[in-house]
């Protein structure tokens, strides 16, 4: 199994970095835009995943590509403004967590490993609510706050 961590990592040259996931130019490398995309929320031993597949095996390593590039403007963000993923709001479970990417069978996972343990649960919590949404809208963003 392949893995990929992408602590400290800033997008350069690009406004890819300070856009957010879902908008603008990160649009474009949308993880669910990918043909025949489906995701699962799974819970981790210490934080949250998901699975992001493909039955369209032509499709793979662009699927990879994408959950990459997401996974490292989440971190880009996170070291840019501490406490701050791609939402820019601190209260969403979200921020504080760290994304690392591992290559699974027909697609890729993102673990998301939170900096302080005790939002283990509410961080799980939250990306079950919007994997749930990702599936519907798309290329809704993640981290965003879910409407109440």
């Amino acid at each position: 199994m392949k893995i990929r961590a992408f602590v400290g990592v800033l997008v350069l040259g690009s406004s890819v970095a300070l856009t957010a996931f879902g908008q603008s130019s990160a649009s474009a490398s949308c993880p669910m835009a990918v043909p025949g995309t489906m995701i699962v929320p799974k819970k981790v031993q210490g934080g949250a995943a998901i699975d992001f597949t493909t039955r369209d095996k032509a499709e793979v390593a662009e699927l990879r590509q994408r959950v990459d590039e997401t996974a490292a403007r989440h971190n880009a963000l996170q070291d840019l403004v501490p406490g701050h993923g791609l939402s820019g709001n601190a209260s969403t479970p979200m921020n504080g967590a760290v994304a690392s990417v591992q290559d699974i069978p027909s697609g890729a996972r993102v673990v998301l490993t939170p900096q302080d343990p005790s939002q283990r649960k509410a961080l799980q919590q939250h990306v079950e609510t919007r994997a749930g949404v990702m599936s519907h809208e798309r290329c809704a963003m993640i981290w965003e706050k879910p409407a109440k």
